[in-house]
């Protein structure tokens, strides 16, 4: 969808990828934080798919705090990621960005 709409998406993951089109990827550790501040250079908008059953807590709490320090804008985390009922809500903007429409 993202792509679709002419974004560009840059995907952080754990394993490096080559990239796509209009998509880069970027290897980080969410639960260490390696690599995760200098992912979010030049990031506005975050959508937080990644959870798991052990350290999700930390691990959105190291990207919250990365998100605030590198100047994102808006944090997305969804609260039901299945395809068929996804439900999630938009986060106000982080404390001192402005919001954008």
């Amino acid at each position: 969808m993202l792509r679709g709409a002419g974004h560009h998406v840059r995907i952080l993951t754990r394993n490096r990828r080559e990239p796509a089109p209009g998509i880069e990827y970027r290897s980080c550790d969410l639960l260490g934080g390696a690599g995760l501040y200098e992912a979010l250079k030049g990031v506005e908008t975050v959508l937080h798919l990644a959870g798991g059953p052990k350290g999700d807590d930390e691990a959105t709490r190291n990207l919250v705090s990365a998100a605030r320090s590198d100047g994102v804008r808006h944090l997305v985390y969804p609260r039901d990621v299945r395809p068929r009922r996804t439900r999630h809500r938009l986060l106000p903007p982080l404390p001192g960005r402005p919001r954008t429409r």
